[in-house]
């Protein structure tokens, strides 16, 4: 029996220290700790699940191997991939896994994000390299080498796996106002708020204060500024101060100005102990950015507090505070699916187009039973030409 364990620990190292392995750990280093901060992005953050993808079910095995456990490599593969469905599908799912994680003494933070689900297939690489060890005969001094080799490499790929968690965290810190053609019923172009991190486009928030994840980016976006006035009602006015934590609102243009939103130091140390101890580092928890959204009644005002997540004024003039994990909760409850929106920032200028020319964005809605598909052909300057389903 403990030969039969030492024998599948000795396979187990050696996939560990197989090139395919190494390499995979060294662009997994690379990419955490140099590209992502030099080419922060979705191409930069998809990389490393795929790579994160191919180490992890070896690690694991590793352990599988040394706890006794039969067939521990597929008995790996198969539970890196359905943690990784369970974290990447459900905050609570994310939140577990880091916890459990994180017991290896290596803080961890992981963030749900469906798409990342597309590197599920890199399992298949961990489960080839596995194969082709076992299937490789080697000389005794050889196996003493990749054995010796695997054990040196165990200690970086733990920290590796769990470095690349704390990497992929999201930080809301900025706001804009734009406008753009939205998807929905009546089709028309109107108002959003915006909050992301630096200038990209996390979420939308419309005059109905419906929060949406359009599938957009806008490197151009300007953010809206520490105070803002209600331009329908000029005297109506907020403004962030200095001390990051404190929201005043003026009713006389600026005059006077009163508390509306003010965070106590006993709030913020609240706020940073939940979400900045995960990675081992204290969290910037502070009022980043503030835009608003004028409307009929109340305006939507929305404050970006970094990894705490957001504040959004109500309609009865009271501020709720979002955390990332509700935001990504509450857009992922809604069963539609959106089209692309196309959205252009406020101060921009839009696309001109000549008088009486058909907008191809328009989309009719035929009344009649059998509709005729009509061309329209716009100037070459404002896209292809759209077929649309008219009533004859």
């Amino acid at each position: 029996m403990a030969r039969a364990r030492g024998t599948e620990v000795a396979h187990a190292l050696r996939a560990l220290a197989a090139p395919a392995s190494v390499l995979a750990l060294v662009v997994l280093v690379l990419n955490d700790h140099v590209l992502k901060q030099a080419y922060p992005g979705i191409l930069t953050g998809k990389l490393s699940d795929v790579v994160g993808l191919v180490v992890a079910p070896l690690l694991l095995a590793v352990l599988l191997a040394a706890l006794g456990l039969r067939h521990p490599a597929p008995t790996a593969t198969i539970l890196t991939g359905v943690g990784f469905v369970v974290a990447k599908t459900s905050a609570t799912g994310a939140a577990a896994t880091s916890a459990a994680w994180s017991l290896s003494g290596v803080p961890t933070l992981i963030r749900p994000d469906v798409t990342d689900l597309l590197a599920l297939p890199a399992l298949g690489v961990a489960w080839w390299v596995d194969r082709q060890v076992r299937r490789s005969p080697a000389l005794p001094w050889r196996r003493v080498v990749a054995v010796g080799s695997g054990m040196a490499v165990l200690p970086v790929a733990v920290l590796a796996t769990a470095a690349t968690g704390c990497a992929e965290g999201m930080a809301l810190t900025s706001a804009s106002r734009v406008e753009g053609d939205f998807p929905g019923r009546p089709r028309r172009v109107e108002q959003r708020l915006t909050i992301g991190e630096h200038s990209s486009i996390s979420y939308t928030i419309d005059a109905t204060r419906t929060i949406e994840r359009p599938e957009v980016q806008l490197s151009s976006a300007e953010r809206s500024g520490l105070q803002q006035c209600d331009p329908t009602e000029p005297e109506m006015c907020w403004r962030i101060l200095d001390d990051g934590v404190t929201v005043e609102h003026s009713v006389d243009g600026g005059r006077d100005w009163e508390p509306e939103l003010d965070l106590t130091q006993d709030q913020v140390e609240a706020l940073v102990e939940e979400v900045g101890d995960d990675c081992g580092d204290e969290a910037h928890v502070a009022a980043f950015d503030l835009a608003l959204l004028p409307t009929d009644g109340e305006p939507v005002l929305v404050v970006p507090i970094g990894q705490a997540g957001v504040y959004l004024r109500g309609e009865d003039a009271a501020w709720v505070r979002y955390s990332i994990p509700e935001l990504y909760d509450l857009v992922a409850t809604s069963t539609i699916e959106p089209p692309r929106p196309r959205v252009t920032p406020l101060d921009q200028p839009q696309e001109e187009r000549e008088p009486g020319e058909p907008d191809p964005t328009d989309e009719q809605t035929p009344t009649c039973a059998r509709p005729t598909p009509t061309t329209v052909t716009p100037h070459p300057s404002n896209g292809p030409p759209t077929t649309y389903d008219v009533c004859p």
